[in-house]
């Protein structure tokens, strides 16, 4: 899904990544941690071509998907109009898919309502929608619970475990690891250099 050699990327002075390498397979779900500003969001934003590395490459096989940390979302539209305008952009039919994640988040409620009148967790609710309406082969998911309460969070999982299940892999920008999660691997970014977190799952 996702082959990423060699990645380098400085700010200025500042050596944010180092040879970064990494290898996504079908049907993970990679945990990237790391402090603020240790270039997990470069390195996602990288992977998703958004800004260019200094030196590597990047290669996906097939299509993709890109949560970010903001919300990327046109608040004088209503929801229904958002999804309409991204299905568009993706040039396919996106209806079913839609469907199934409305309900599984509760959402239809909402699709005549501005954005601008969500609250933060339907307005990231809707942002994971957008990013994974298409069915990418790979999601990039950049912290996408943000402001998630425990029954929101439960249906996350469940969604990513159906998407996980159909032979996609997802990369997941994470502040924190939680006993409950379910990363096949997690890997973290220190010192500009990405490690395999040998703690995760021990």
């Amino acid at each position: 899904m996702l082959s990423a050699q060699n990645v380098t990327k400085k700010y200025g002075k500042k050596n944010v990544l180092s040879d970064v390498t990494i290898q996504v397979n079908p049907g993970e779900i990679v945990a990237i941690l790391g402090e603020n500003g240790s270039g997990k969001s470069t390195l996602l934003k990288i992977i998703a071509g958004f800004i260019p590395c200094d030196s590597g490459s990047v290669h996906i096989s097939g299509d993709f998907g890109y949560c970010p940390q903001d919300v990327l979302l046109y608040d004088f539209l209503t929801v229904e109009e958002n999804i309409e305008l991204f299905e568009h952009a993706y040039k396919r039919n996106c209806s079913q898919t839609v469907q199934c994640l409305l309900e599984a988040f509760d959402l239809q409620k909402f699709l005549k309502q501005p954005v601008s009148e969500l609250s933060g967790g339907t307005r990231q609710k809707l942002n994971l929608i957008i990013g994974m309406m298409h069915e990418p082969s790979l999601l990039l998911l950049d912290e996408p619970y943000q402001g998630f309460d425990r029954r929101s969070y439960m249906q996350y999982q469940q969604i990513v475990k159906t998407f996980i299940n159909k032979g996609n892999s997802i990369i997941c920008v994470v502040h924190l690891l939680g006993s409950d999660d379910f990363f096949t691997r997690a890997l973290e970014l220190r010192n500009g250099k990405l490690m395999e977190d040998k703690t995760y799952g021990s």
